[in-house]
């Protein structure tokens, strides 16, 4: 999967959090926009967190780490 430019990244001390907008998470996955939400909300995806009023993101830690254990699932 190619990260697209606009990638957030905050430091977070030691390491840097990277955060991906509900577009870059349904592009990734070739979903509507509306769906990563419908997923979380449902328990399915992990939930986006709120950097700032008005602006939430995904962890992309987060969503790699779901991704991981998706394909263990699937594995099995």
């Amino acid at each position: 999967y190619r990260y697209p430019s606009r990638l957030l990244t905050l430091n977070d001390g030691p390491a840097m959090t990277r955060y991906l907008t509900d577009r870059q998470v349904a592009e990734r996955y070739n979903v509507h926009r509306a769906t990563p939400w419908r997923w979380a909300q449902a328990g399915h995806f992990p939930k986006p967190v709120q950097i700032s009023p008005g602006t939430t993101r995904w962890k992309l830690e987060d969503i790699e780490r779901h991704d991981q254990e998706r394909e263990k699932e699937a594995a099995a």
